[in-house]
């Protein structure tokens, strides 16, 4: 247990440090020394969940277990649902049934985790709340038809499979760590437009700022079995 939370621990550093480092690796890697540099300027955008008024007061205590599963094992359970949304045209996908506490899990930068997901704007899937707990997420597709979504949805299995065969089995976590770090710095470059928030701007579009660069990260090291998370500084001055 002890061994497990010291690796937790690191790879959250190491996703802070990734972030960080991506943040003016584009703009400075290669240019010359007496060359004047304009650094990005771009800042996190965490979507604040809506209030859902009609899922106020609507949880007994005899309506089962509050979910308790990691943050990954969450996000991987919500995934699921908006991409069988996504794939059936519905804009509504209702978690009343998990019992998601507002207290425990952040769903603030969920829309943007997933490379399934939307990207030209960072408010495509907006999670709702009632008191406690969350009570659904609402979708606006931009991939178009549920035909259209579906062939996006094969090339972004097709790139995940492409990037998961990079690391074997006699790599460790950090070696893993490090390809695919080198993998995302070397495919994609600085959004100086500041669109792409999400993970689907740095793995399919080739460009994000930031934030899309550290979840396109923590989103191939939690699939890699890897738990990892994502450390938030805001910026001052």
């Amino acid at each position: 247990m002890e061994r497990r939370k010291k690796r937790i621990v690191k790879l959250t550093a190491f996703l802070f440090l990734l972030a960080a480092s991506i943040f003016v690796m584009p703009q400075k890697a290669f240019a010359d020394e007496n060359e004047d540099v304009t650094l990005p300027t771009g800042d996190i955008k965490p979507m604040e969940p809506q209030q859902d008024e009609s899922g106020i007061d609507t949880y007994g205590a005899d309506e089962g277990g509050e979910f308790s599963g990691t943050e990954y094992e969450l996000y991987t359970v919500l995934e699921n649902r908006v991409k069988e949304a996504m794939l059936a045209g519905n804009e509504w996908v209702s978690i009343k049934d998990l019992k998601i506490r507002r207290d425990t899990y952040d769903l603030s930068f969920y829309y943007g985790y997933s490379p399934y997901f939307p990207s030209d704007t960072y408010n495509r899937i907006i999670a709702w709340y009632g008191d406690a707990y969350y009570t659904g997420l609402r979708i606006t597709n931009t991939f178009g038809t549920p035909e259209e979504t579906k062939q996006i949805f094969n090339a972004v299995d097709e790139k995940l499979a492409s990037i998961y065969k990079l690391m074997n089995n006699s790599m460790t976590d950090e070696q893993k760590g490090f390809v695919i770090h080198d993998y995302l710095v070397l495919h994609a470059e600085y959004d100086l437009n500041y669109k792409n928030y999400t993970s689907y701007g740095v793995l399919m579009d080739g460009r994000g700022v930031c934030q899309s660069y550290a979840l396109a990260y923590m989103y191939i090291l939690n699939h890699l079995g890897i738990e990892t998370h994502k450390a938030v500084r805001i910026p001052h001055g």
